[in-house]
């Protein structure tokens, strides 16, 4: 793809479900294909896809690790000795969990998804536009591009750059096709070392632009991937800073699921399943903590 095609893209969704628009790709996700995704699972076996929620969880250096404070207490003159348990959670979910990124996200030259400005973000209220509580449950079709076991490896290196040619090679290989509203899920064996090598990151493979417009073309509904950022970092071009999600997030309106686990879709095959997920609805939020399942 040359320059030229690269550029026509821009925006491609704006206007399309209409000027007041804040679900974006999402809406891609009709009753009909609900009820077509219901009926993927034939063996009825459950993946969980997130990571735990953890103090111990290794996140990068730049992001802070979950934080909790849990509160017992007993009453021992209770006839049955009665006791209970609560606690709070404080939780930066970007970069430190599994969680879905929403459309007030990232954007740039001051407009979001959709052509509204960037306005005012109150850190108590949220976005006043295209915040997560817009999106919804998230019931679709998912497909698993095990882009590390195609090729062979355990992990793609730091750096990797996986184009769409490679993404529909793996699909052939994989005898899957990705088709409109897809949840599409990325394996770069990024996630399974980080947890033993910390020391890697900065920097992970992932999708770069070329795989963007790849997924674009086939109107899929998100792209999620089982490392810290989804898209490959140090980015190709390193004039930019993460050009995929101010590409998928601004113009096309599309949802990134970051920190996936799928390393047991991978090693059962499962390349085809029923994709659920829950965000959180947290009035004009940035994104959302997520525990999403695959059901095969």
């Amino acid at each position: 793809m040359d320059e030229d095609e690269m550029e026509k893209g821009h925006e491609d969704n704006w206007g399309r479900w209409g000027k007041e628009d804040e679900k974006g790709t999402l809406n891609l996700q009709t009753s009909e294909s609900v009820l077509a995704a219901l009926k993927l699972p034939v063996h009825g076996k459950v993946y969980p896809l997130a990571m735990p929620i953890s103090s111990e969880t290794r996140v990068p250096h730049i992001r802070n690790a979950p934080w909790r404070w849990l509160s017992a207490s007993s009453d021992p003159r209770h006839p049955q000795k009665r006791g209970s348990a609560d606690e709070v959670l404080v939780l930066q979910y970007h970069g430190a969990s599994t969680h879905i990124d929403g459309l007030g996200h990232m954007w740039y030259d001051g407009r979001l998804y959709n052509g509204f400005p960037e306005g005012t973000i109150e850190p108590m209220a949220g976005l006043t536009r295209c915040g997560i509580d817009k999106a919804g449950p998230i019931i679709t079709r998912g497909v698993l591009l095990d882009v590390a076991g195609w090729k062979g490896v355990t992990r793609l290196p730091n750096g990797y750059a996986i184009t769409g040619g490679e993404l529909e090679a793996c699909a052939n290989d994989h005898g899957v096709e990705v088709r409109t509203g897809d949840a599409v899920c990325i394996r770069t064996g990024w996630l399974t070392d980080f947890k033993v090598n910390p020391e890697t990151y900065p920097g992970e493979p992932g999708p770069g632009v070329n795989a963007l417009e790849w997924l674009l073309r086939r109107e899929v509904a998100l792209v999620g991937a089982d490392n810290v950022a989804v898209e490959v970092t140090p980015p190709e071009d390193r004039s930019q800073v993460l050009p995929f999600h101010l590409r998928w997030l601004r113009d096309v309106g599309g949802y990134l699921i970051e920190w996936l686990e799928l390393d047991a879709l991978a090693a059962d095959r499962v390349y085809e399943f029923l994709f659920v997920a829950l965000p959180l609805n947290i009035a004009g939020g940035a994104g959302s903590p997520i525990t999403p399942v695959a059901v095969a």
